[in-house]
């Protein structure tokens, strides 16, 4: 108490228990300070984090938008995994289909359970490697929407009776 008192000034009070009304004011100030700072703090990184999750989006204008932002937080996690999924696949069907042009994509819409590079562990390694390597092509900066989730999003709605996040 007395370090809070040279600190705003005050010259030393009483000893032991007995506190004066300024002794608990300087002592409530200090823990305000340091309460406000954390406030702030934790304002700032989800704000940070509503706007990395959702580009583009309005930032919330007041603390209950912001928590419903941050408590839907988890799904939208599984969103962009999902983003990035779908931004990967694009670039294996970009290669694959640039080497063989009179490919339907619509064949590729089945795995043959038994092909070497289902089947052999050497063919399935190899397999793994040039997929990896095609990751480094992906966007996975950009949300990619599921060009099927207009369809989806009314039926929640429909449900629902109001919109997500």
């Amino acid at each position: 108490m007395n370090k809070l008192r040279e600190d705003a000034g005050e010259e030393d009070g009483p000893s032991g228990s007995e506190w004066t009304i300024s002794d608990y004011l300087v002592a409530m100030a200090a823990r305000v300070k340091r309460l406000k700072l954390i406030g702030v703090d934790l304002l700032d990184a989800a704000c940070h984090t509503v706007r990395h999750l959702w580009p583009g989006a309005d930032p919330p204008a007041r603390i209950e938008d912001l928590k419903n932002y941050l408590q839907a937080s988890d799904e939208r996690l599984d969103e962009w995994r999902q983003s990035s999924a779908r931004a990967g696949a694009d670039v294996a069907m970009q290669f694959v289909l640039s080497w063989h042009e009179s490919m339907e994509p619509e064949k590729l819409q089945t795995i043959r359970q038994s092909g070497k590079f289902v089947t052999l562990p050497d063919w399935v390694k190899r397999r793994q490697d040039a997929a990896y390597r095609f990751a480094e092509y992906a966007d996975v900066e950009t949300f990619h929407e599921d060009p099927n989730a207009e369809d989806e999003e009314d039926e929640i709605e429909d449900e629902a009776g109001a919109a997500a996040p």
